[in-house]
């Protein structure tokens, strides 16, 4: 028994002999608080089970779930402005068709060099740019992961070569909602399908409607793969005119609102005059509008496109009735934004943050989550030139699919813009989304120059210059003098 306590004796004292080291312990205990900060999904209700229902959050059991919500979120349950239903996995596998993926294992044309330039040789395919290998070159090259991460997030719009959507955004003040303007987005890809013009990221327009007797806002840019500058320009409808701005006013609220165009599908924007930096994985609640992929279908124009040539079922599978909360109370006491049948699920996400080295950008500091698994923005918190908090955006997707699964689209739902200084939000609420293969390379291009943006009479569609777009001259060449 002496012997016994003895062993104990002598254990214990060499264990308080063993050297604490302060970081050694900081480290662990970091690694614990990692650990169990995580709420267990499996309390979280399993949706695909019959009879089983989403669980709704808010203030009262947000301490429980609080490590899967974006941080920049929590203060809006906490005061009940935002309230939301969950669930453990969504109910089916989001998953790219066989091509794109073949496509993807394939050497892409877009390449980074040695010193993390962009490099390009030729046209982009359909698939991702760029194949997301393993942890070790996410620490290796953060920066370089960061952009690979961010050019794959662009891949799902450029798949066919052109974009078409419709929109109408809506602006909330804090009770109620102040607006509701039609619009559309229009995108072509010509690093899709034009060898002389491959170096162009897209070209793209964006109306705006304010009034249905007054010509739409319409804004034009040119985006590359290169660093060099984007090329802006906006119209003046009551004018007539079109002047060129600046690619930092691509962040600039639109008429009425606090959505700018670097807001749509959440992260616009572009990766000139940015530190980007990957900072870590991430599991986090993301909102799901549908809980099974759309049906797909090509049209004869040669477009694909949820549903069939029907609009209004396009439209009904898109959406449906009391979708917010300012229709449908079905969060009492919540903003009117708030989605109201939207399921949230943990998920995989990368962390980016995007630093701006251009002092006019008032979009200061981007901190992006991508889906892993989708390679989609779902959320951006942008920071403005004080560092202060300034807007959270989100994004809903859905993915369509044809009936043989050969064939598959992601399909953005809405794009949430909750501006936290002056406590308004907008919505952009896409009511339309089609993925085109382009006609005429000229026609199609001429179709995106300065002129276009304002509603021309015949005397100047006849003019000179229109002959010269039609004829496939690239609007960027000429001078960039507003008309």
């Amino acid at each position: 028994m002496l012997a016994a306590c003895r062993f104990f004796f002598v254990i214990f004292v060499s264990f308080l002999s063993l050297p604490v080291h302060g970081d050694d312990l900081r480290e662990v205990t970091l690694v614990n608080t990692k650990e169990t900060e995580q709420a267990d999904p499996v309390s979280l209700p399993d949706i695909s089970v019959s009879g089983a229902h989403p669980l709704r959050i808010d203030e009262v059991n947000l301490p429980s779930y609080s490590s899967l919500l974006l941080n920049e979120l929590i203060p809006l349950v906490e005061s009940g402005e935002f309230a939301f239903s969950a669930a453990k996995e969504l109910p089916f596998h989001w998953r790219v068709d066989d091509d794109w993926l073949r496509t993807t294992m394939n050497e892409s044309a877009l390449r980074f060099d040695g010193e993390g330039v962009l490099q390009q040789s030729g046209l982009v395919a359909r698939g991702y740019p760029f194949r997301l290998s393993d942890e070790q070159e996410q620490d290796a090259s953060p920066s370089l992961f960061a952009k690979k991460v961010l050019y794959n997030t662009a891949a799902h719009y450029w798949a066919n070569g052109t974009l078409v959507t419709e929109f109408t955004l809506l602006t909330f003040s804090e009770s109620k909602l102040e607006s509701e303007y039609p619009g559309s987005i229009r995108r072509v890809y010509p690093a899709r399908f034009s060898e002389k013009f491959s170096q162009q990221l897209f070209r793209e327009i964006v109306d705006l409607r304010l009034s249905p007797t007054f010509s739409p806002l319409r804004w034009l840019t040119f985006r590359f793969f290169s660093d060099q500058e984007e090329l802006v320009w906006a119209n003046s409808p009551a004018l007539q005119k079109v002047r060129r701005i600046t690619g930092v006013n691509r962040s600039d609220a639109l008429y009425g609102s606090n959505a700018s165009l670097d807001d749509i599908f959440t992260w616009s924007g572009a990766l000139r005059d940015v530190d980007a930096v990957y900072e870590k994985k991430q599991t986090l609640f993301v909102p799901f509008r549908h809980k099974d992929q759309l049906p797909l279908v090509r049209t004869q124009e040669g477009c694909d496109v949820v549903g069939d040539d029907n609009v209004s079922q396009r439209r009904e599978l898109l959406g449906r009735p009391l979708e917010w909360n300012f229709e449908s109370r079905k969060y009492l006491g919540a903003a009117p934004w708030v989605p109201s049948y939207v399921i949230f699920y943990p998920r995989e996400m990368f962390r980016i943050t995007l630093q701006s080295q251009n002092p006019y950008q008032p979009y200061a500091r981007q901190v992006i989550y991508v889906d892993s698994e989708m390679q989609l923005p779902v959320y951006k918190v942008v920071y403005d030139n004080q560092g202060q908090l300034w807007k959270i955006v989100f994004s809903v997707y859905s993915q369509a699919s044809t009936s043989d699964r050969k064939t598959k689209m992601t399909v953005p739902d809405f794009t949430v813009v909750l501006d936290r200084k002056a406590q308004t939000s907008s919505i952009y609420d896409f009511s339309s989304f089609a993925l085109c293969i382009p006609g005429d390379e000229q026609e199609m291009l001429a179709a995106y120059g300065p002129t276009k943006l304002i509603d021309v009479k015949e005397d100047l569609e006849s003019s000179e210059e229109t002959k010269k777009e039609a004829a496939g001259k690239d609007p960027a060449e000429k001078s960039l003098d507003p008309l």
